[in-house]
């Protein structure tokens, strides 16, 4: 069932947000809408933009935990 989800989801990628503040919005609301820990893969899948964006998750990802909004295990990720 998973799977579908993220299926469903990587089909209907959402514009990756230009805003430095809305990117780390966008990753953790991301993680809050997962109820399973997720991989930069996973998390990158879930939109869409031109250039080197992706480049820019594992760092959001860093803060994120840095903050406290997040935990990593495994190399995936989920909101706290």
């Amino acid at each position: 069932e998973l799977a579908g989800v993220a299926a469903a989801v990587a089909a209907k990628p959402q514009a990756w947000p230009t805003d430095a503040i809305a990117q780390v919005r966008a990753v953790a609301d991301a993680l809050a809408a997962s109820a399973a820990p997720l991989s930069v893969d996973d998390i990158t899948a879930r939109f869409k933009a031109r250039g080197p964006w992706k480049k820019r998750v594992p760092a959001l990802l860093d803060m994120l935990v840095a903050l406290g909004r997040a935990r990593e295990r495994d190399g995936r990720y989920s909101a706290l």
